[in-house]
């Protein structure tokens, strides 16, 4: 037996899935006397859609959600499993309970009274949830705070989207370049609905702060000044420098000259403060010109003169054997070695020696005298003089004469001057005494060589006794070598041995002698001995 079935107007996959069903109870009705063919004959559907089960509502939904979910077909029934046990409804359409995870819906269709295969609707249940939100602060100064947002509750075909403020949705959850502040961060796996937002604060970083800077300038024109920088604040550890470039730990800069300064304070999170400070400029010290005078006419009138010294403020000047003065000049100086130094107001201090040369003056190396005759004025003085020559003569402070001899002269003290041609002079004062009063003898030299002859400076008189009130010996620089009152002495007493601080001493020396007269008036004599 050949049947033929002409199928119009449903969907070929459904029909097969019935033909099947059809089959199998012919099959077992009529399996024993079944001798015949049986043949389907499938032609193309002639109306589509119309009896089709597809969802022509949404397919997803927002945890929780009670979607109305529509489908076409005919007779189409509900169920919640694949096996038909559990019904749910009839119709078109369906209100769900509120769904909590992704559900599968199982639907039929009636047809000539056949139930047909069933047809599964998947309902994908999303969410938006907020799992952990990281944000970094932004740096002093800058828009470099980070936010970095976990979400869960999407799918693989709606995945969670995210936004910061009213910006645009992105599937990133990190957003960077934010300024401190406050902002709102939503979730959504949907256009619309299943959003979850959460209020974040982005800090804003401190930066460092300058408590003080200490300043020490530099002195003497020298780089010894310091800058010492005390900060705090900011992140991590603070480094510091003077050039905004190169920065360390160091917070102390040393070996500063004077100037403008801008001092730099920065942390870990390269947040940078800064300050200007100044260090005052200093000078060095320095004598520069020295103007030394020598001494003239072999007396102490050398001079010493620094015009042109600079330094810091007012300054004050030393020079051997004198106190500190203000003025920059020193005069009546000896001829020797000295050493000048000059302080300023800053401390600083120049030192150097010097030397102030020394100078030949005319020199009284001898006075003859011819003694008066008594009550006669026939005394005569002549003077021998050592020095740079051309000399001329006075006698109290007369006029001056080229001649050394003073004549016609009666007894009495004169004041004999000498000057050479440089105007330097030096004065002597002589007693002239008459042939009435005492004599002595004085020698003129002697020889110290212990040979028992002439070894002394020895004086001789012919009187008893003499009184030497005072004895005074120079030697060639008018120092003093021997000064002493031998008192009341007899004939050839011994006035010196010729000895110095422990050595012999040759050479021409000056002496002044003052001796009490028999008369009781005092006389001085000048004269020269010779140590040979």
């Amino acid at each position: 037996m050949a049947i033929e079935n002409q199928l119009s107007g449903t969907g070929l996959i459904k029909w097969i899935s019935l033909l099947i069903a059809t089959f199998q109870l012919f099959n077992s009705v009529y399996a024993s006397d079944l001798k015949s063919t049986i043949v389907v004959v499938l032609t193309e559907p002639q109306s589509a859609h119309t009896d089709s089960i597809i969802l022509q509502s949404p397919d997803v939904t927002c945890r929780g959600g009670s979607p109305v979910l529509n489908v076409t077909g005919i007779n189409v029934t509900w169920y919640a499993d694949s096996s038909r046990n559990a019904f749910l409804a009839k119709g078109n359409t369906f209100h769900t309970a509120p769904l909590d995870s992704t559900t599968t819906f199982y639907l039929t269709q009636n047809l000539g009274g056949v139930e047909s295969v069933v047809t599964p609707i998947k309902i994908e249940v999303v969410d938006a949830i907020l799992v952990k939100v990281t944000t970094t602060p932004a740096s002093c100064g800058k828009n470099d705070g980070t936010l970095s947002v976990v979400g869960d509750g999407g799918s693989e075909r709606y995945p969670l989207k995210y936004r910061l403020n009213d910006g645009p949705m992105q599937l990133s959850g990190f957003f960077d370049n934010l300024a401190g502040g406050d902002y709102k961060i939503s979730a959504q796996p949907l256009s619309e609905g299943c959003i979850v937002s959460d209020k974040v604060k982005i800090e804003k970083q401190l930066s460092p702060s300058i408590l003080s800077v200490d300043l020490t300038d530099p002195k003497c024109g020298d780089a010894n000044g310091l800058i010492h920088i005390e900060a705090y604040g900011g992140n991590g550890i603070l480094t510091y420098s003077l050039d905004g470039k190169n920065f360390s730990e160091n917070n102390l800069f040393e070996q500063l000259k004077g100037g403008d300064f801008t001092v730099w304070v920065t942390d870990d999170s390269l947040c940078t403060v800064s300050q200007n400070v100044s260090l005052k400029k200093s000078q060095k010290l320095q004598l520069n010109q020295i103007d030394v005078v020598a001494t003239s006419c072999g007396i102490p009138n050398g001079k010493v003169k620094l015009p042109m010294a600079t330094g810091n403020g007012n300054l004050s000047y030393t020079i051997t054997g004198r106190p500190e003065q203000h003025l920059n000049e020193f005069d009546s100086l000896q001829a020797g070695k000295y050493q000048l130094l000059v302080k300023d107001e800053g401390g600083c201090a120049d030192s150097t020696d010097i030397t102030i040369n020394k100078s030949i003056g005319p020199v009284i190396s001898q006075i003859d005298v011819q003694k008066p005759a008594c009550g006669m004025s026939n005394g005569q003085i002549v003077i021998v003089a050592t020095g740079t020559g051309g000399y001329s003569y006075s006698l109290d402070k007369t006029e001056f004469q080229n001649e050394a001899v003073f004549t016609q002269l009666a007894q009495g003290r004169f004041t004999v001057t000498l000057k050479d041609d440089q105007d330097c002079v030096v004065e002597q004062n002589v007693d002239l005494v008459s042939s009435c009063n005492q004599s002595f003898f004085l020698p003129s030299a002697f020889t110290p060589n212990k040979d028992g002859i002439n070894d002394r400076w020895e004086i001789f008189f012919s009187d008893a006794k003499l009184e030497v009130q005072e004895l005074t010996l120079y030697n060639r620089w008018g120092e003093v070598i021997l000064q002493n009152k031998p008192g009341v002495i007899s004939s050839g007493y011994s006035l010196w041995d010729g000895i110095y601080k422990g050595s012999i001493m040759q050479g021409p020396f000056a002496y002044k002698i003052r001796i009490l007269m028999r008369g009781g008036s005092s006389y001085v004599y000048f004269g020269k001995v010779f140590v040979l």
